[in-house]
This record gives structure tokens, C-alpha cells and sequence, in this order.
């Protein structure tokens, strides 16, 4: 696992020095995986949206953090910040950093989202 997660330091520490115009559409990407988007976005679903697909949201996101706590505890992979001090820290997070609960919530929620589109 050393070479990826060395692949993967090394990636993040170039993208954050060579592209820092990217940190605020980090920080506004990451803000709508965070719990504070949730707890205002899933009642506005509910109640203004769709009972159905707000129910239907409120369960994957539940079920998909419990796997990822289940996950992140199995694994027990670090955040690159702890292993180098090349990786800057946007929001520090106390969690084991595999697997990204920021990308399994946009994959589950923003999914079935897409999913309930009719088109």
C-alpha cells in the first residue's frame, strides 16, 4: 500500500501547489458531503421537495455512513496529512482517511438524486 499512498502525497502536494485556485471549489465541493449541508439539505428535501425521495435520501445517507465508519475502522488507512507534512489541511478531520466518506455520500446521495430526474 506505501506506493499508492506515496503516489497519492505526492499527487495532492502538486495539485495544491501548482493549482491553488482550487481550494475554494474544494471547500465548496467538500461543504456538500459535510453533516452540516445534511442536517439543513434533507429536511429542505422532505418538506419542500419530495416526501418520497427525501425519505429515500435520508436512508442511503444513513446506511452509507454506517458502512463507511464500519469501513474506516477496518481498514485503518491514514489521511495523507498525518504521514506528510507536504499535504496541506483544508479541514482536519480525526477519522481514518480510507475510504473518503466526502465521495461515497456524493456517489450515494447525488446518485439517487440523478437517479429520481425524470427525463
Amino acid at each position: 500500500m506505501n506506493p499508492i499512498l506515496d503516489w497519492g502525497i505526492n499527487f495532492i502536494a502538486g495539485l495544491q501547489s501548482s493549482a491553488p485556485w482550487l481550494a475554494a471549489p474544494s471547500r465548496f465541493f467538500s461543504f456538500l458531503g459535510n453533516e452540516e449541508f445534511s442536517i439543513f439539505f434533507l429536511p429542505f428535501l422532505y418538506w419542500c421537495v419530495d416526501v418520497r425521495l427525501g425519505l429515500r435520501v435520508g436512508v442511503i445517507l444513513s446506511v452509507s455512513n454506517s458502512l463507511n465508519i464500519f469501513f474506516k475502522s477496518a481498514f485503518h488507512q491514514p489521511r495523507p496529512h498525518w504521514l506528510n507534512d507536504k499535504v496541506r489541511v483544508n479541514r482536519a478531520e480525526a477519522s481514518y482517511g480510507l475510504p473518503s466518506g466526502h465521495a461515497q455520500n456524493a456517489m450515494t446521495v447525488w446518485g439517487r438524486m440523478a437517479a429520481s430526474v425524470k427525463g
